[in-house]
């Protein structure tokens, strides 16, 4: 009768948080709640948050390592918890969410770190299928809840790279979702998810902000660059250029670039394939990835440090170098330190480029590109042949700017079709 009694206390708790009224505060932002939420997370050795990334079961829960199953279930983790859900809860009566906050969205906007909010993710989902191993699937359910909202959040961000990272962390709760139906009958709680999984806006991400706000930080460093022509040093058009002189940032600026460059190169490879974590080889996918078109060349450290992608999930990875640099850290050299190392020859053909018909008529050839993608509907199946058709002419393209800035509208709308098909499938299945 008393774990009845808990239980029922638990669904009515779980349902109050997922269909929570908004409520009124200083600072409607949800993404400050998960920023503190993250702050409350213990700190775990790199190995276990790798680890954790592959928890979306109880079998894989106890195929955990012990040392890992100790950070995870770690006196810290534990006192912790009620806290980061209170903060969650929080999250969740917020109508609006933002990492990127007083920024121009263009080259000197703070992307969000993403690496913590996957770790965090991945945390929080392993700690619901503890949850599950102790009895509380409705305290699962709501954490595995929760993780969604958190990367449905994220994926409305406006940057491209947001939104991939975001539909991650969407496919890591649905799939623990899918997992713990299997092992649960309650009704309640099928009922409590139902109505939230069913209550949400379809499509859960409007491919119209992603692709406008891409827009958007285009055109506003395209704009800057009139004023910093440095900011086009990395366009296809003068990559050789570049190559050949003495790289023009500081070793650390250098690295923190190319490991962005990876970064958005792999996300790429991963809309358009599927990679298992088993005997994954990084330096055979860096080859690849250059093989394949997805980088122009294999990125060096100046610093001689040597560039790895781990896969935590299916689609869950990091890019880092042995040199030790993290694109998470800031660095200590500024633009205009960056700018003294641009040798004057390269500066003044990009200033050439810029002041050129070349460019304006580049700049309004990238726009009508970008509003050509605008008017796709990446829901709608047939609308794949149109994308198709621009990611090739993408991929044959002249145009600098386009062959250098735009991203594959293929893929792209590929993935947040599939991720809305996941969420359908979802509450297909709490419906029965």
């Amino acid at each position: 009768m008393k774990k009845l009694f808990i239980t029922v206390l638990l669904v009515v708790a779980m349902a109050s948080q997922l269909i929570a009224a908004p409520a009124k505060f200083v600072d409607n932002n949800a993404a400050l709640r998960y920023l503190m939420a993250i702050g409350f997370m213990p700190q775990f050795s790199e190995k276990a948050a790798y680890a954790f990334g592959d928890v979306n079961s109880l079998e894989t829960l106890k195929e955990l390592k012990p040392e890992m199953r100790k950070e995870l279930g770690s006196n810290t983790a534990d006192g912790n918890l009620r806290t980061i859900m209170r903060l969650l809860d929080l999250a969740a009566m917020c109508t609006e969410s933002s990492f990127v906050v007083d920024q121009d969205y263009d080259d000197e906007s703070m992307i969000p770190p993403y690496r913590s909010l996957r770790t965090f993710a991945r945390f929080m989902v392993a700690r619901g299928w503890i949850d599950v191993e102790q009895g509380n699937h409705a305290a699962a359910a709501a954490k595995f809840a929760h993780i969604f909202r958190f990367g449905a959040n994220l994926s409305r961000e406006g940057f491209a790279i947001s939104c991939m990272v975001g539909i991650g962390i969407q496919r890591m709760a649905v799939e623990s979702i899918n997992n713990l139906l299997e092992i649960s009958n309650d009704k309640a709680i099928r009922k409590t998810l139902h109505d939230y999984f069913s209550a949400l806006p379809k499509p859960i991400v409007d491919r119209t902000l992603n692709v406008s706000m891409e827009k958007l930080y285009i055109t506003n460093t395209l704009k800057k660059a009139e004023k910093k022509p440095e900011l086009l040093i990395d366009l296809d058009k003068f990559r050789d250029d570049a190559a050949k002189e003495k790289p023009q940032q500081s070793a650390e600026k250098a690295c923190i670039a190319n490991q962005r460059v990876l970064m958005g190169a792999f996300e790429m490879y991963l809309m358009d394939n599927k990679v298992a974590k088993e005997n994954f080889d990084s330096a055979a996918m860096l080859k690849k990835l250059v093989e394949e078109e997805y980088l122009k060349s294999a990125p060096v450290c100046e610093s001689k440090g040597t560039y790895s992608i781990t896969l935590a999930d299916k689609d869950d990875f990091t890019v880092s170098c042995s040199c030790g640099v993290s694109p998470d850290a800031p660095t200590s050299e500024s633009a205009e330190e960056s700018a003294e190392k641009v040798s004057p020859e390269l500066m003044q053909k990009i200033e050439s480029y810029i002041k050129s018909d070349e460019f304006t008529s580049n700049k309004a050839e990238l726009a009508a590109i970008f509003d050509e993608i605008l008017k796709i509907d990446p829901y709608d199946v047939a609308g794949d042949e149109a994308a198709g058709k621009i990611a090739e002419r993408i991929e044959n393209s002249q145009n600098t700017l386009i062959k250098t800035l735009v991203i594959n509208p293929q893929s792209f709308y590929k993935s947040l079709r599939e991720n809305q098909q996941r969420i359908d499938d979802l509450v297909t299945r709490l419906s029965k």
